[in-house]
């Protein structure tokens, strides 16, 4: 199981007693749970501009049951013309970004504040930042916002996790022969490839599986898309990206419920990707006709979908896809850590990884 830091209460600077306050949980994607044991959460206070000190980081206790823990930082006062942000994490606070590979899956994921300032800007706005290596250089980490409220389609879920790393394994080592994919996927996403790979993900929330495969994979163009109201996080953070050479990310408006647009129908996609969509059955028929009307203007089209079963009505998901003549190629599990549930010897969660075609 992932957990993930999140900010109940972004940093605030108090100016009359130069400390900076903030209050954290550590809790999973749904916010169901959270994390069940003690640990050590690190607050590492780095300053920005030609003041800049050394980050100063503070250390507090979190205790198995609690569900909240306020921080506190002082601020030294010839810092006070600095830009400053806030990392929280359970690991080295000076780690550039989280590890993101098959072989390194993050227990806890850290969080970055938005950046605040002491004249103009004492509290930091209601987002925060996710780093990932995911094995590109420092300069082109996977960065990706998500907000500090309640609003799932605003936050990382543990599928997008899942589904980001089995994509950078796929790209970064195409030829393998123990791939779990098909040869026709494994093909497509091989980076020596010469022509384009044009893709579109559906329900992408924050945007950050799209976006990282538009990162790892030279010659991709990727269409991220979602209900309206929901984009502006993925705009925020396919601006950001630095995808690779000839690649692209575009955001774009897209309601299952609505018939696919003209336009749409003409682009010839050769991969759907779908993470953690299918938590709520009352939306799934709406997102197989999607899919089915994306494959009547590509007959190659692959479709690859990472979900973490929540509930036994998600089943009526393959139920759905078979009735639209989609077949299942193939299919892969990807376990998430969890120190307590494995010192316990209880199963551990997993990634339920699928490809289809029809």
């Amino acid at each position: 199981m992932v957990y993930y830091i999140r900010f109940l209460k972004v940093p605030k600077l108090h100016r009359s007693t130069l400390v900076i306050e903030c209050t954290i949980t550590i809790t999973t994607d749904l916010g169901d749970a959270f994390y069940p044991d003690d640990l050590i959460v690190n607050t590492r206070l780095e300053a920005y501009g030609p003041s800049s000190l050394l980050p100063m980081t503070t250390h507090t206790k979190w205790k198995a049951g609690v569900r909240a823990l306020p921080l506190a930082v002082p601020l030294r006062r010839r810092d006070s013309a600095t830009l400053l942000r806030l990392c929280v994490s359970s690991v080295d606070p000076g780690a550039l970004a989280e590890p993101l590979n098959p072989d390194a899956i993050p227990e806890i994921v850290p969080a970055w504040s938005a950046t605040f300032t002491v004249p103009n800007k004492p509290e930091a706005a209601k987002l925060m930042q996710r780093r990932f290596d995911i094995g590109l250089d420092q300069q082109r980490q996977l960065v990706v916002w998500e907000e500090t409220g309640e609003r799932i389609a605003r936050h990382l879920w543990d599928a997008g996790i899942g589904l980001v790393v089995c994509l950078n394994d796929l790209v970064r080592k195409p030829s393998r022969g123990d791939a779990w994919v098909s040869e026709a996927l494994s093909a497509l996403l091989d980076p020596r490839r010469g022509q384009m790979l044009s893709v579109i993900e559906l329900g992408c929330g924050c945007g950050m599986v799209g976006i990282a495969l538009a990162q790892l994979r030279p010659r991709t163009y990727v269409r991220l898309t979602d209900l309206g109201e929901e984009r502006d996080l993925a705009l925020q953070n396919a601006h950001m990206a630095r995808v690779a050479a000839d690649s692209s990310v575009q955001v774009i408006s897209l309601d299952w419920d609505q018939p696919i647009a003209p336009y749409d129908q003409q682009l010839d996609f050769d991969l759907v990707l779908v993470s953690d969509c299918t938590y709520n059955s009352d939306s799934l028929p709406a997102l197989v006709r999607t899919m089915t009307a994306l494959q009547s203007s590509s007959k190659t089209l692959r479709v690859l979908v990472s979900m973490k079963v929540r509930h036994q009505s998600e089943a009526v998901f393959f139920k759905l896809m078979a009735g639209a003549g989609f077949v299942e190629v193939a299919h892969s599990r990807i376990p998430l850590p969890d120190r307590v549930r494995s010192e316990r010897e209880q199963p551990l969660d997993v990634i339920e990884l699928y490809e289809f075609s029809r």
